[in-house]
């Protein structure tokens, strides 16, 4: 068996471990392991081990248990938890979670104040081309205007040019 499990969530949001805990070749679960409150410990960027804020607690009586680590245990770059089993020379689990920033697309958007450079963010290069196909267009024989989500506000436009041989679009601004 794998003695130690690393994995990746967002920073700041509550987690639940879900594992086994198994008896000393791995081959069986252990049941009433959490009657009996084993140790739980994690160490928050390197620091010293400490209790863990939640108890581990049996899924029915399979030999799988449940810890969640609170949103304030997982605002930190790493932890990690370990895990000791009550039955002698039970085995379990070791975990190291690296967390990260969630940026989510999902987030409520905010209007765009202008066009994405290329070094905007992936979100507000999404919201562009969001806006550009849903939101109004106008277009004269030399300027093309996009609006905001008000229809009336130009988030930006381009030039148009046609010599009777090439049309050409100018970069968006």
């Amino acid at each position: 068996m794998k003695d130690f499990i690393t994995m990746r969530h967002p920073k700041n949001t509550a987690l639940t471990l879900v594992f086994p805990i198994t008896d000393a070749d791995g081959g069986n679960t252990v049941t009433g392991e959490a009657a009996g409150s084993p140790d739980r410990k994690r160490s928050l960027d390197g620091a010293s081990f400490a209790d863990c804020t939640n108890d581990i607690a049996e899924i029915d009586t399979t030999g799988w248990y449940t810890l969640t680590l609170s949103a304030t245990e997982m605002n930190n770059t790493s932890v990690a938890v370990k895990i000791t089993g009550l039955t002698a020379g039970s085995w379990t689990p070791r975990f190291t979670i690296y967390t990260y920033e969630d940026s989510s697309l999902d987030d409520a958007n905010t209007e765009l104040a202008a066009i994405p450079t290329t070094t905007g963010t992936l979100r507000e290069m999404i919201q562009f081309l969001h806006g550009y196909f849903r939101n109004l267009r106008t277009e004269t024989s030399g300027v093309e205007s996009l609006k905001k989500e008000d229809a009336v506000t130009e988030l930006g436009s381009r030039t148009l040019a046609d010599n009777g041989t090439t049309f050409t679009r100018g970069e968006m601004n």
